[in-house]
């Protein structure tokens, strides 16, 4: 059932010994179909279930499977979704709307609204610092912190540089002890990069950047950042000497996003034109995998979180949403497989059936696998996702997945 932020779920007692309370199952594989599970009222859960699946799997020559466990909704927005942030530890998501209205919430184990707090200005980014510790970027250069611990206090951190001046991008190091943010002219002829002491909420350092950077990421170490610049150019900043160790020209259109693997051997990229690509420190030259979604429409580029992917926590897996000029590109999600096995060939993006959203999807975010979808209906569905490891019949012969 939902708390007082939002919507809840329907008990389905067949999975129930999945998760206490689960709405629907269904499997979305390789070929991106959507198949609902047997209605739990007329028989109870048994073998015949890991067959589907493994038959699936079978069919499917080794793909991986993600069953769509349940899903929820939060509808507490009066405008467009523009942006949503899931916390990387427990179950908060941040989400901010058209009217500059921010919310916290949370989907586990209800939904719950947990703060919520109206800027003057736009929100142009959002970052999460420690597990309840909010950061917020704001269009007129000001950048916020929103303690969901201590009763949703809202501090502010930095009041701008003058009125020309917009927080753009905002990320925290994995320990939540540094916040680096992107300050840019309305114009993005200027740009600088701050680093900010999360704990003596003051700028340690205020360096200049060639060009305007709308996505930035850490290392699993934090010693390391990495951003991506609207000249389509990847610099990676060496946090303690705040200079550039690696440079190279990853895309011909300006970067959305980008976001280092789990063991940081790979570096993820996205722009406008809808190329996602990834790379190696050691072989810039060329990446080494490559996928295209069509290039965002005119109207969703000016969304704060167009063109951002989110990568499963094994980082197999890449998921992207499809924001393309046609009706039929708008808002689906897409996955890919990140580690294309010798001999593979070229792995297509492939549909996932989730969201079920009646209007083009601005924003999403992973929690583990739980998928945070915003719309520009106002409103979020949170789907939970399930991942069936593939099975190596090639290889093994076996039957069990």
């Amino acid at each position: 059932g939902g708390g007082g932020g939002g919507g809840g779920t329907a008990t389905s007692p067949a999975v129930a010994t999945l998760r206490g309370r689960r709405k629907s199952v269904s499997s979305v594989g390789s070929e991106g179909s959507a198949a609902a599970a047997t209605d739990s009222s007329q028989q109870r859960p048994h073998s015949n279930t890991t067959v589907s699946t493994a038959s699936h799997c079978r069919e499917a020559e080794g793909e991986d499977t993600f069953i769509i466990l349940d899903t929820d909704h939060y509808s507490e927005h009066q405008s467009a979704v523009l942006e949503c942030c899931v916390a990387a530890q427990g179950s908060l998501v941040a989400s901010c709307d058209r009217d500059a209205m921010v919310r916290v919430w949370s989907y586990d184990p209800d939904v719950e609204t947990k703060a919520t707090h109206k800027f003057d200005s736009a929100v142009l980014s959002m970052a999460w610092g420690q597990p309840t510790m909010l950061f917020i970027g704001l269009e007129d250069g000001a950048v916020y912190k929103l303690d969901v611990l201590h009763g949703a206090r809202v501090d502010c951190v930095h009041d701008g540089f003058h009125a020309q001046k917009k927080a753009a991008a905002l990320h925290c190091s994995p320990s939540g002890s540094l916040l680096a943010c992107n300050m840019q002219t309305t114009t993005m002829a200027e740009s600088r990069l701050l680093f900010f002491s999360t704990l003596k909420m003051e700028v340690e350092s205020n360096i200049p950047v060639p060009c305007a950077c709308h996505a930035l990421d850490f290392d699993k170490r934090g010693t390391l950042l990495a951003t991506g610049g609207a000249d389509g150019v990847v610099r990676v900043i060496d946090v303690k000497t705040k200079e550039a160790v690696l440079v190279w020209h990853a895309h011909d259109d300006m970067i959305r996003c980008i976001v280092f693997g789990p063991r940081d051997e790979l570096l993820f990229t996205s722009s406008t034109d809808g190329k996602i690509l990834a790379w190696k420190a050691s072989q810039q030259s060329q990446p080494i995998l490559q996928a295209t979604l069509p290039a965002l429409c005119e109207f969703a580029k000016n969304w704060p979180a167009a063109g951002r992917f989110c990568l499963d926590p094994d980082g197999d897996h890449l998921l992207a949403v499809c924001l393309g000029p046609s009706q039929a590109d708008e808002g689906n999600v897409r996955c890919i497989k990140t580690r294309p096995e010798e001999g593979d060939g070229p792995h297509p993006l492939l549909p996932l059936k989730i969201g079920n959203h009646h209007g083009a999807i601005t924003s999403f975010g992973l929690g583990g696998y739980t998928c945070v979808t915003a719309c520009v209906d106002g409103t979020l569905h949170v789907t939970r996702l399930f991942r069936v490891r593939r099975c190596r019949w090639r290889e093994s012969k076996s039957s069990n997945c």
